[in-house]
């Protein structure tokens, strides 16, 4: 029934299930509902009424659904092989894949409905246990092994061709590297910051040649197999565990990359927690103490990883490590900046900052978060510590409040 690719609907999922899966019996009771909000997948949880077992079907639309626009469905092939290289480097990190069906589009996989969307934890100001440990873990384990350090070359070679992946590729070096900084109908944010973007984004010259120079590693440093969309919206938590879901934007790319996104996500909680003026609390200092353990750990244990895994013997001395690390240090400070940016100005919001309801507030949240971004977007070479970014962060929203515009 299922042997060629057909849009499942809801009554559908639950026939598809009980043909390509023996995951439950066969008179249990399922019911599926559809929970993706996206615009390019359709997502169903099928839930059982005899067991209390659940899966989740995600399946690859062939039509951009606000458009109907063209999409290459190659897409859910490389999350499924993605999900299962990361599940193979963090163990416990990714949900389990139980099926991918190359015909259907579709990979059946472990239902996350006992764990938190981290975004929404930290809007509600949940403190998350572990997190940086939890998250440079990850992020050493799923990329160094796939560089050319720790790989073979020729192995290497081969995965990079596998995680070809040009057409999310193109919707990031457009959202992320080009349109925030044009003006442009699809980028929105407060009236009050109109003449400040203006002058801060698409009239900075200097500022667009840095952006040009990460956008053009971005596109030719294949330097790791990287999630490609690594926030706090594809993080699920859970007291201390984590796991990393949505990794159809996978490819061979600058490492930085996900790990600046990382940061950028951890400091719009920070942001949100500054201007509702809830500063001085336990979560405001978790929160900044997050966002520099998350650089510092990943920084001893990418040298400790490299001492320990580098085959490539030219390579093994404590001085290349040290200008590697800082290579890939330098581009994650640039990609913090340019996630921050794009989430703030870009058509791709966060509801850190978009569920602010005090137009005011939002303003001073879009000014502040634009300001830390391009300073490290400007001065990413120098940006090497945790404590750089605080120090940055604080600046920067000490010139906000010299100016009166934090209340």
């Amino acid at each position: 029934m299922f042997s060629k690719y057909r849009k499942l609907n809801e009554e559908d999922s639950i026939k598809y299930i009980k043909e390509k899966m023996d995951v439950f019996g066969k008179d249990e009771r399922l019911i599926s509902r559809e929970i993706g909000d996206g615009n390019i997948n359709y997502i169903f949880q099928i839930n059982s009424q005899d067991s209390n077992f659940s899966v989740v079907i995600k399946q690859a639309d062939k039509k951009l659904r606000s458009s109907g626009r063209d999409l290459d469905t190659d897409r859910i092939r490389i999350e499924a092989e993605a999900l299962n290289i990361e599940g193979e480097l963090s163990k416990g990190m990714v949900p389990k894949i139980y099926l991918y069906d190359r015909e259907m589009r579709c990979i059946i996989m472990e239902d996350l409905s006992k764990y938190q969307i981290m975004r929404k934890a930290l809007v509600e100001r949940k403190i998350i246990k572990n997190f940086s440990e939890n998250i440079s873990d990850f992020l050493l384990n799923t990329m160094l092994p796939t560089t050319d350090l720790v790989n073979t070359p020729m192995e290497k070679k081969k995965m990079v061709k596998k995680f070809i992946n040009p057409e999310l590729c193109d919707i990031s070096e457009r959202l992320v590297f080009t349109d925030p900084y044009r003006d442009i109908e699809e980028n929105t944010f407060q009236k009050m910051n109109k003449n400040f973007v203006e002058g801060k984004l698409y009239k900075d010259e200097k500022l667009h040649l840095e952006v040009a120079k990460l956008k053009i590693q971005f596109m030719t440093n294949a330097q790791a197999l990287i999630h490609g969309d690594l926030h706090t919206g594809s993080i699920f938590v859970k007291d201390d565990k984590i796991k990393i879901i949505d990794s159809e934007f996978a490819f061979y790319g600058p490492m930085g990359y996900d790990v600046g996104n990382i940061v950028a996500n951890l400091f719009f909680a920070e942001i949100r927690n500054l201007v509702l003026n809830e500063k001085s609390n336990q979560f405001d200092k978790w929160i900044t103490e997050t966002i520099k353990n998350t650089v510092d750990l990943f920084k001893i244990k990418f040298i400790n990883y490299l001492e320990n895994n580098t085959k490539e013997k030219i390579a093994i001395t404590n001085k290349f490590f040290d200008w590697y690390l800082d290579e890939v240090l330098g581009y994650t400070a640039g990609a913090a900046g340019l996630e921050m940016i794009r989430r703030i100005v870009g058509e791709a919001k966060v509801e850190d900052i978009e569920s602010i309801k005090d137009s005011e507030l939002k303003g001073n949240a879009e000014r502040i978060g634009i300001k830390i971004a391009k300073e490290l977007i400007m001065n990413r070479n120098k940006i090497k510590t945790g404590k750089n970014y605080l120090d940055i962060a604080d600046e920067m929203i000490m010139e906000e409040l010299n100016d009166g515009k934090i209340r």
